[in-house]
């Protein structure tokens, strides 16, 4: 009987290849969810729809119990407000806003543009809970920049402390890339559609306004 070819690789070989495909298995499976997460983007600009597809993108590579995309209301209010969260919830959604200044980790995000993870809310003792965080043990808040502005964060929660390892952390701070720019063209298609509308009421009030004779 003739031995495997693999009997005869060196074992620190083995664990080498071993480590080899695994890291080429999360490099495919990153690119296929980078891949949808830009498919979505072309397919979709009303801001719910392309946020809730990209929500559902990042739950493959980051398997969490709820996840917020959360934007900040006008500039230098001090405001935010969860535009959408994944998996929907049970009841009828409700609107949730609270203050920068509610939650230090929210922020440190928002005002210095970096990136948080917490093993454990518990562990820090100023974490805040609101509504937009809860139940989150464990938790990663990736700021959304376009340019020079911080539109909002995303919010990504488990309710189990140590759930999302530094590979995760990466993914999203990864991922939070195509969320941000969903937000910027769905906030242009909104202010699109505003200004076609002024323009169409100016036209309109244009047409009844008589010239004296």
């Amino acid at each position: 009987m003739r031995d495997s070819a693999n009997d005869h690789v060196p074992l620190h070989f083995s664990i080498e290849l071993e480590n080899a495909r695994e890291q080429a298995d999360a490099a495919r499976a990153e690119t296929e969810v980078l891949r949808k997460a830009i498919l979505t983007l072309a397919q979709h600009l009303r801001m719910d729809f392309a946020l809730d597809s990209l929500l559902r993108c990042v739950i493959d590579v980051v398997p969490y119990d709820l996840a917020s995309v959360i934007l900040t209301q006008e500039e230098e209010s001090g405001l935010l407000f969860v535009a959408r969260q994944w998996p929907e919830p049970l009841a009828s959604r409700v609107f949730i806003d609270f203050k920068i200044t509610d939650n230090p980790f929210v922020q440190h995000i928002i005002h210095m543009r970096k990136s948080i993870f917490l093993a454990d809310t518990k562990a820090q003792c100023d974490w805040r809970v609101t509504r937009a965080f809860t139940k989150a043990r464990c938790w990663i808040g990736v700021p959304l920049v376009m340019g020079e502005t911080v539109v909002g964060l995303l919010s990504i929660g488990s309710v189990l402390p140590g759930s999302f390892t530094e590979e995760h952390f990466r993914l999203a701070k990864l991922l939070a890339i195509p969320v941000s720019v969903a937000v910027h063209n769905a906030r242009l298609c909104e202010w699109t559609a505003i200004y076609e509308a002024e323009r169409a009421e100016l036209i309109r009030r244009a047409g009844q306004f008589q010239y004296p004779s």
